[in-house]
């Protein structure tokens, strides 16, 4: 009996019960197993749509940028020069430059006697009517709106072709987009028909000078233009119909 209870007290010792947590111990936490991941959805299971692009696409090009219409008014008679073109004198006051090519244009603005009235550059929208206000010396943008672009009949651009009447102070020929042009001449002036709108250089030479400047030809149009041995400028534009 005596090595029975003996073996009872050895194994009880060799194998101690946990002893229990003291007042206010906090017991260790035990690590809680990560939530299991969600189902993934096939490609093609036929309920989710298809995911998004890494890059959306750039959105479609706008049109063209057009040319503008530029109107430039001064305070007193003026003539007016536009990237250094002349454009169509609509008064003494007021002139006319059609297709403008939009940014930084060069304006200069001369009064009586060749008189620099103001000069600069002025940033032209595209594809607008421009107005340009000429005030103390100074290029100021006025109203800007939409360009529309003049049509004919039934919708279709005129392209009828216009005419110069040049008026030369000495004895001169003159010469359009490099080829030279004759035509009636009346009074000192030469008349040039058949010149096709938009554009076009003009080239006056005297025998002791020159002179030549981008001159804006309106559709079925005549352009009055007075040439000196040193300058060419426009006096007027009138509809030929």
């Amino acid at each position: 009996m005596f090595v029975i209870a003996l073996t009872l007290v050895l194994n009880q010792a060799g194998n101690p019960p946990p002893l229990p947590p003291r007042n206010g111990q906090p017991t260790q936490a035990q690590p809680v197993p990560p939530p299991p991941p969600p189902p993934s959805v096939g490609k093609n299971d036929g309920f989710s749509p298809p995911p998004l692009p890494a890059v959306l696409p750039p959105p479609a090009a706008g049109a063209a940028a057009l040319p503008s219409l530029v109107r430039v008014k001064c305070p007193s008679d003026c003539s007016a020069r536009v990237a250094g073109g002349v454009g169509r004198r609509v008064s003494s006051q007021l002139w006319e430059f059609s297709d403008v090519p939009p940014g930084k244009t060069r304006f200069d603005i001369e009064g009586f006697a060749s008189i620099n009235i103001a000069s600069g550059y002025l940033d032209i929208p595209a594809t607008s009517e421009v107005e340009v206000v000429v005030s103390r010396n100074r290029l100021a943008l006025g109203t800007i709106t939409p360009r529309v672009a003049p049509v004919a009949n039934n919708g279709v651009l005129s392209t009828a072709p216009g005419m110069l009447r040049l008026t030369c102070q000495k004895p001169c020929t003159v010469s359009v987009d490099g080829a030279r042009r004759t035509g009636e001449n009346q009074t000192g002036q030469l008349t040039i028909g058949n010149v096709a709108p938009g554009t076009r250089q003009v080239f006056v030479k005297f025998f002791g000078g020159s002179a030549q400047s981008a001159v804006q030809v309106p559709p079925d149009s005549e352009v009055f233009l007075f040439a000196q041995e040193s300058s060419l400028r426009v006096t007027n534009t009138k509809p030929l119909h």
